[in-house]
């Protein structure tokens, strides 16, 4: 811009807008003789949002409002410059992602320092910062430690890479470094990714065919990069871990492949793992849970439910005569009918 723009001003090494003019509007106190002012104040509000720490703000003509920075608002409602310089925490002393970001400062990640927003390009001109959080992005827990299991996750971290290992199946290590190595060397014969990933990806568990496809996923592995667990099997197979077979109590051998929660073939258990009866159903878990039918009445069992493959019921007659019934099926199907009798009469349908 040039030197005559009037404006523009020059403050903290950049070029920012002049503030406009504040407009007062005064009102009488309840002690006479007293007046106070409640000073509006307006202007860009994308200066005074873009700025950080109260002394930058406050310089620039904003407010500093509960901990930010803002146009809009009243003058008495902001801090002054004295309560600033004499109680507010420098960006540079905070230590720790959250109460960096929680102060309105940016926290460098790779570096592990909290610094001012308004002169972040200045003090990473080259961008020796690998990746930065401020408030409206923070997830501090965990960001910039590279404890990444997968290949993706790690290197959708800016401040991360992986160390290859040499089998080229997938498997690797997350490390924090930049474009060039790692900050802490990768083992002998492995090789750095950091801005794009190696061509076969198979989480350890397959050898690439034509360079990068997943030829044959063992271990009870599936999916185009080995990273799901197969039918019958949970868990998260990720860099060479395993998965592990569905415990669903006898009830089942089929279950959510990453939450390990089973879908149960009894009609009447339920559960995430098929530990209990469901309501209304009798029994015990380590047997059967079954249902109760009275003599001299119908029932219409809806089964809904197409992996269900077995229910059980139980009836006591009144008397010793013989026990009739009769079993319609509303839809088709196949059903396996299996009768059972002891001290009391019980029918059991598989």
């Amino acid at each position: 811009a040039d030197d005559d723009d009037v404006n523009c001003q020059w403050k903290f090494g950049k070029c920012i807008p002049l503030p406009f003019q504040p407009s007062s509007n005064s009102t009488v106190s309840d002690d006479p003789g007293t007046t106070v002012n409640h000073t509006e104040v307006t202007m860009e509000e994308d200066v005074c949002s873009r700025l950080s720490g109260c002394d930058v703000c406050l310089r620039a003509g904003c407010l500093y409002i509960n901990n930010l920075c803002t146009s809009t608002g009243l003058r008495n409602e902001s801090i002054t410059m004295m309560q600033c310089l004499t109680t507010a925490v420098s960006c540079y002393d905070h230590t720790s992602c959250s109460t960096c970001t929680k102060n309105s400062c940016l926290w460098c990640s790779s570096l592990h320092r909290c610094v001012s927003g308004d002169v972040y390009p200045y003090v990473y001109p080259y961008g020796q910062c690998l990746g930065w959080q401020n408030g409206q992005q923070a997830s501090c827990p965990g960001f910039g430690s590279c404890r990444y299991e997968s290949l993706s996750g790690c290197l959708a971290d800016i401040g991360c890479g992986w160390c290859y290992s040499p089998q080229e199946t997938g498997l690797g290590v997350c490390q924090r470094g930049g474009f060039s190595s790692p900050l802490d060397l990768c083992p002998p014969d492995w090789t750095w990714y950091f801005d794009e990933q190696p061509l076969c990806n198979c989480n350890g568990h397959s050898m690439c065919e034509n360079g990068s496809v997943c030829d044959n996923c063992s271990d009870n592995t599936a999916g185009d990069h080995c990273e799901f667990c197969d039918f019958g099997y949970t868990g998260n197979p990720v860099n060479g871990e395993q998965c592990d077979e569905c415990d669903c109590n006898g009830f089942g051998n089929a279950c959510d492949n990453r939450t390990g929660h089973c879908i149960c073939d009894d009609y009447g258990v339920k559960g995430d793992f098929c530990t209990n009866c469901s309501d209304g159903a009798r029994g015990s878990i380590d047997n059967y849970c079954y249902y109760v039918l009275q003599v001299g009445y119908s029932y219409t069992i809806k089964i809904d439910k197409p992996h269900v493959q077995r229910a059980s019921f139980i009836t006591f007659p009144d008397t010793h005569d013989d026990l009739q019934f009769e079993l319609e099926l509303l839809n088709r199907g196949r059903l396996d009918l299996s009768i059972s009798a002891g001290r009391g009469t019980w029918v059991y349908f598989v």
